[in-house]
């Protein structure tokens, strides 16, 4: 098994043992999937996810030291960089994403949307998945650079909780 493979099973891993914390105990949690691409960039190509692996890496190290130390940073199946934030709701989560785009943008000088979800009563480890890509296609179909959240029926931009 390769690291990729490694890194898709931990996350599977990791979402489906926080989906079990929120049956039997009720613990609230999200995850936020990002995808990026380098400043000038004119936003119309259909891959949004991370396409160069050192860029990722350089990502992810950027997100882990803005986001809390108990969350968790993977990369799923599509090279998109996927936290999942354990006890953080929607607007946590947003606010979250929001801080890690601004900085990615600040420090890499990357153009960075989010796709942001919270972990609903009766979730599935591939309902949450698909809610937060939903959201991440839904902000780059937008032009990018922005956060967008699924709530559980439909996608809505984030600007509400953009207060970082």
């Amino acid at each position: 098994m390769d690291t990729r493979q490694e890194a898709v099973r931990s996350l599977r891993e990791i979402i489906s043992y926080h989906l079990s914390m929120l049956v039997r105990y009720g613990n609230c949690f999200s995850l936020a999937m990002f995808a990026a691409e380098p400043a000038g960039h004119d936003g119309q190509s259909s891959n949004v996810s991370f396409g160069n692996n050192g860029l990722l890496r350089q990502f992810a190290l950027l997100a882990a030291e803005t986001v809390r130390e108990i969350d968790f940073i993977a990369s799923d199946q599509d090279n998109n960089l996927v936290v999942v934030m354990p006890q953080t709701d929607l607007a946590g989560a947003c606010a979250a994403a929001e801080r890690v785009k601004l900085e990615a943008q600040k420090r890499m000088g990357l153009r960075v949307c989010a796709g942001v979800a919270m972990a609903l009563d009766g979730e599935t480890n591939t309902s949450l998945v698909e809610r937060a890509t939903a959201a991440l296609r839904q902000a780059s179909a937008s032009g990018g650079q922005c956060v967008w959240y699924h709530n559980g029926i439909t996608t809505e931009p984030a600007a509400e909780y953009a207060e970082v």
